[in-house]
């Protein structure tokens, strides 16, 4: 019997939100907050919508790491400081 060649399909959920995702959404909002920031403030700076920031703090979006790096930059915090926070809680 010659293998399959059909594609694996997968489940696509949009909004499922992952425990570290949840956290580092957090920790940005929660420097965000501190900066007295507006959303749409850092992700002007970041490059990207206001509505993918507020995605990304609500956990809602996966983060590459470019994303999460351009989102510490607009903070001016480090990457390893978000991920060491979001570790912890």
């Amino acid at each position: 019997m010659a293998p399959s060649t059909a594609k694996s399909k997968r489940h696509y959920r949009p909004h499922q939100k992952s425990a570290i995702n949840l956290r580092i959404g957090a920790v940005l909002e929660l420097y965000r907050l501190e900066r007295d920031l507006s959303p749409s403030d850092v992700a002007r700076r970041a490059g990207f919508s206001t509505q993918q920031l507020l995605n990304i703090e609500r956990g809602i979006r996966d983060l590459r790491l470019t994303t999460l790096e351009r989102t510490c930059r607009a903070l001016g915090i480090s990457v390893t400081e978000v991920l060491t926070i979001a570790e912890k809680e």
